[in-house]
């Protein structure tokens, strides 16, 4: 088959579904099942930001350059129609079960179109783990391994979201780096670690049986465990656990694991070592990567136990980590270790103290003008962001430096887009940088004040800060106040 650009949708092309249009604009990624593309649907005003992911099976599937229909030979037919309808199973159990973790993506809509199936999901701006570590799959050796602390810090929210799948008897079964994706927040140097694409997954009932016929088998050279290449019949988390332990050693070293048949653990153990991987992180790989399921390590939570990390109890929404733009300097205490103690402690506090009394002294002199209102950016676009139960992402101090170069990844309907609830979630790009509280005695704000606090509070609320929310909604008018409420509501977030 063809390079993905010749298959793939060209710009320009327009999905409609309902009362909703997408409107294709590049391609984000590519895999063996499918083509993840990056569009926007324009409402008034207002432009959103979705990633859409189309069935698509590279070996047996090409497209018709007039229609964009996907077709395949009379031969493949069975193979191509089973794995699309597992695709549109899975998607649709999946947005209908409505998971709300801030590190799952979340799905909005699944329908049909040109011969093919398609979901819309969230948008993540940002770079897979695999492009933080390794920014060219076609030079192996030009990596820049985490260090372990890194690498922990990021896994923690995904091995949270991993747990709460497994806890609704869902498998992801395409767990690799490629699939966590480092979202950027409004806060500079602060990421969070997104699970996506769902193409593989499955649902099973309570006594293990998958909910609906598994007609397709998809695997990951170096992250499938070796069970999953016979195929899955019955609910099994430790298939994942492998791909998340695959996925911790890829991270640790820039080497993607040998493929489970050909692993030797042996081998895989000196690789971590000489990265300074610790004997405890070490042990609890070779756990998960064991070569049988019952030999494995049986669940998530048992998985973070071994790591030495602890899932649900998140830090005080200040959860850091420092990654420089040369991650193999990490490694190991060595010279730079008070050097680095310097640059992770003393320079933010510093930079801390300066913007404090920066801070003091502008609020000093705004304070009087209750009408005047801080700059905005005037960007147009906005993104909707589902995570709907939002907590504290990684801040990651100079990652933006170590992502240089990066480019974006990420990796006929039958039903009807809640139009009122993606509204709820649409958080506005031109947003202040901090939020001022209006003095007590302060005159009414004007117009464009009370449009400044109910902007400001959706940025807030869009990520997570309910207290932020409501602080900024006080300048609100009374009716945007409602609304914003309302929003709070059905966030889920106080939930």
């Amino acid at each position: 088959m063809a390079n993905v650009e010749n298959v793939a949708l060209p710009k320009g092309t327009r999905l409609i579904f309902g009362n909703q249009e997408y409107v294709i604009d590049h391609v984000l990624g590519a895999g063996g099942f499918g083509i993840t593309y990056f569009a926007t649907s324009s409402h008034g005003a207002m432009t959103l930001q979705f990633a859409v992911k189309e069935h698509f099976i590279k070996r047996l599937c090409d497209r018709d350059s007039l229609s964009g229909s996907v077709s395949y030979n009379e031969r493949d037919a069975e193979d191509v129609e089973n794995s699309l309808l597992d695709f549109i199973a899975e998607a649709t159990r999946l947005k209908d079960n409505d998971l709300k973790h801030p590190n799952l993506v979340k799905i909005f809509d699944v329908f049909e179109a040109n011969g093919t199936a398609y979901y819309i999901m969230e948008f993540i701006d940002g770079v897979s783990l695999r492009q933080l570590v390794q920014k060219d799959r076609n030079k192996p050796d030009d990596v820049n391994p985490l260090p372990e602390n890194t690498v922990l810090t990021i896994m923690t929210p995904v091995l949270d979201a991993i747990a709460l799948l497994h806890g609704a008897r869902i498998t992801h079964l395409d767990l690799k780096p490629d699939n966590i994706q480092m979202g950027k927040t409004l806060e500079p140097g602060r990421y969070r670690p997104v699970v996506i694409d769902f193409g593989l997954s499955k649902h099973y009932d309570k006594k293990g049986n998958a909910t609906s016929t598994i007609r397709s088998i998809g695997c990951s050279d170096g992250y499938s465990p070796l069970e999953q290449y016979s195929g899955i019949t019955r609910f099994s988390p430790t298939a994942d656990i492998y791909s998340l332990g695959a996925t911790l050693y890829f991270a640790l070293t820039g080497r993607r694991p040998e493929k489970a048949s050909e692993l030797q653990w042996t081998l895989a153990e000196k690789e971590l070592k000489a990265h300074n991987v610790s004997p405890r992180v070490c042990k609890a790989l070779e756990h998960a990567m064991a070569k049988t399921p019952e030999a494995r390590t049986q669940s998530v939570e048992d998985f973070a136990s071994e790591l030495g990390i602890r899932l649900g109890t998140p830090d005080d929404g200040d959860t850091t980590v420092l990654i420089s733009p040369d991650h193999k300097k990490n490694h190991g205490d060595g010279e730079g270790g008070k050097s680095s103690a310097i640059k992770k402690y003393l320079v933010p506090a510093l930079i801390g103290i300066i913007f404090a009394v920066l801070g003091f002294f502008l609020f000093k002199a705004l304070s009087g003008h209750p009408e005047q209102t801080p700059a905005a950016d005037t960007a147009q676009h906005v993104s909707i962001d589902a995570g709907e139960e939002e907590t504290a992402p990684i801040e990651v101090p100079g990652m933006d430096d170590a992502l240089s170069g990066h480019t974006k990844p990420q990796n006929d309907g039958k039903a009807e887009v809640k139009q009122e609830e993606a509204a709820t979630s649409i958080t506005s790009a031109a947003a202040p940088a901090k939020e001022k509280q209006k003095p007590q005695d302060a005159a009414e704000p004007s117009g464009n004040a009370q449009k400044q606090a109910y902007d400001n509070a959706m940025k807030h609320l869009h990520n997570g800060d309910i207290d932020g929310a409501r602080r900024a909604a006080a300048g609100a008018s009374p009716e945007d106040r409602a609304k914003i409420e309302q929003a709070i509501k059905r966030s889920g977030f106080e939930d």
